[in-house]
């Protein structure tokens, strides 16, 4: 009997003290239709808010990718034509030796015939030249251009990218 002695005091004690606890604890007043009703208005407005706020993050994120590939594009257009303009100017140096080396055989050539012969391949490097600036021109624009393009492109890109950082603030800001 001793050992049952404290087992049902164990027990006695298990069973009163909830009983006791739960009957000092406040109980929470019963909801009322009304205070129902405006619980869920507050929690539709809430769902609502997130909706909008989740479309708006994903057309933001959405033109955010489009603009990036444009950016890309632009960029990568400049830099094509930044490689023509680099071979381009490989071959104009080509070319004005070309040049000089015809001058100095024009020079020092005695031969009328031979100096006739070099002094027409010299006019047809000359005209060449001047068909290669004309080009280089045209390319110098077209590269201005592109150069103008990507960098306007990179600042959208740049306030998209603001007004996304922005929105991310507003939300985790109405979050806490």
């Amino acid at each position: 009997m001793t050992t049952v002695k404290p087992a049902l005091t164990l027990l006695v004690g298990l069973v009163l003290v909830p009983a006791t606890a739960r009957s000092q604890a406040t109980p929470l007043p019963l909801p009322t239709g009304d205070s129902l009703i405006q619980e869920v208005r507050l929690l539709r407005q809430a769902v609502e808010r997130q909706a909008a706020g989740s479309a708006r993050v994903q057309l933001l994120v959405g033109r955010l990718a489009v603009q990036d590939q444009r950016v890309a594009r632009t960029q990568e257009a400049a830099e094509r034509m930044d490689g023509e303009a680099f071979a381009l100017e490989q071959q104009r140096r080509r070319m004005d030796a070309e040049v000089r080396d015809l001058m100095r055989l024009v020079e020092q050539e005695a031969d009328d015939a031979r100096r006739a012969e070099l002094e027409g391949k010299l006019r047809v490097a000359k005209a060449r030249i001047g068909e290669h600036a004309a080009t280089t021109g045209q390319l110098e624009a077209r590269r201005s251009r592109a150069k103008q393009s990507a960098a306007q492109e990179q600042a959208r890109y740049q306030e998209l990218d603001a007004r996304l950082t922005e929105l991310e603030h507003a939300l985790l800001g109405s979050a806490r």
